[in-house]
């Protein structure tokens, strides 16, 4: 089901585009990633992939409270909420022992140049939060690289190019201006839905649209 997910949503109309802005850190992203592309594929969309910084995301709108993870009262409901949504959509969750995914996001960025940045956001978030591989790990950068097709090596030193990061980065407050305050969010136009959990709200404003 999860691969069937991942489906390439295609070349469609640039004015039927679906943003998503996301980070490999967030594991209701990458919920929101199994389902988005079907989504967006079932009503015409062409989904655009904006990886972000989360933690930025929330400090640069102000939100300076601390994380999930500093809360164990609300790490424990959350994480009993991924596994729900997990099984309900069928498809595995892993908590990977780091969150520092910042490499991650950046390789979106040459995938998305190169036409698959469905596929690689499938084989990364498999790995990051299907398997719970540690993304700290540069041989799972190798790993995905080659089933790019690409060099074994050709992920890893595009991730580690000033020119890479400081693009990122431009992107990043591009999607601020935009009014990004954490991930998963969705937008459409001015539209705006954040939350894994409101991709049944942006499927009914599609198929209205």
């Amino acid at each position: 089901m999860m691969q069937r997910a991942f489906e390439r949503a295609g070349q469609l109309d640039a004015d039927r585009s679906v943003e998503f802005f996301f980070d490999f850190a967030s594991p209701f992203s990458y919920l929101a990633a199994c389902r988005l592309p079907g989504i967006a594929k079932k009503h015409d969309y062409n989904l655009i992939y904006r990886p972000i910084d989360v933690i930025l995301a929330k400090k640069t709108a102000g939100n300076y409270g601390p994380s999930n993870r500093e809360v164990p009262a609300k790490l424990t409901a959350l994480k009993k909420d991924l596994e729900r949504w997990a099984n309900r959509i069928g498809v595995p969750l892993q908590f990977p022992p780091k969150y520092q995914c910042e490499v991650w996001n950046i390789g979106c960025l040459l995938a998305r140049d190169r036409g698959k940045a469905v596929e690689y956001v499938h084989e990364a978030y498999l790995r990051i939060w299907g398997e719970g591989r540690d993304p700290t790990d540069t041989e799972q950068l190798s790993q995905v690289s080659q089933a790019m097709g690409w060099g074994e090596n050709e992920l890893g030193s595009f991730v580690k190019s000033p020119g890479a990061h400081e693009r990122y980065q431009a992107e990043a407050r591009k999607s601020f201006e935009k009014g990004v305050f954490g991930a998963p969010i969705v937008r459409i136009g001015s539209e705006l839905w954040w939350g894994n959990d409101r991709l049944n709200f942006v499927e009914e404003w599609m198929s209205q649209h």
